[in-house]
């Protein structure tokens, strides 16, 4: 499992270092990274948050059933529906990656 990771981790660095020097343009690289990390997650939406004065915002989400990329610097509460706030904020206080699979369905974060 960790090997298989490994291998996924250093062709998803790999392959967004190739975008990176292909688009120099920020939301053409953000379009190009978020794919990239979907497509190597198989994740069905994907969020890019970052901090406005330590405030975190939505900077640009994904949903792979539009196949759009929507760049925004929305409040988190604004997609309450659709990410799990209790998670970017253990994410924010751990400040380490959380893996979690099928998080809607199994675990801490059901009714989240």
């Amino acid at each position: 499992q960790k090997n298989k990771m490994s291998t996924l981790d250093l062709n998803s660095i790999i392959q967004a270092s190739q975008s990176i020097s292909m688009v120099l343009e920020l939301p053409k690289l953000l379009d190009k990274l978020i794919r990239l990390v979907v497509e190597s997650s198989g994740a069905q939406k994907a969020f890019l948050i970052t901090f406005d004065n330590q405030i975190p915002k939505v900077s640009a989400h994904y949903d792979s059933s539009t196949d759009n990329i929507l760049t925004t610097m929305s409040p988190l509460e604004t997609h309450s529906m659709d990410l799990c706030i209790p998670i970017v904020n253990l994410v924010r206080r751990m400040k380490t990656d959380i893996i979690l699979e099928n998080a809607s369905q199994n675990g801490d974060y059901t009714k989240d």
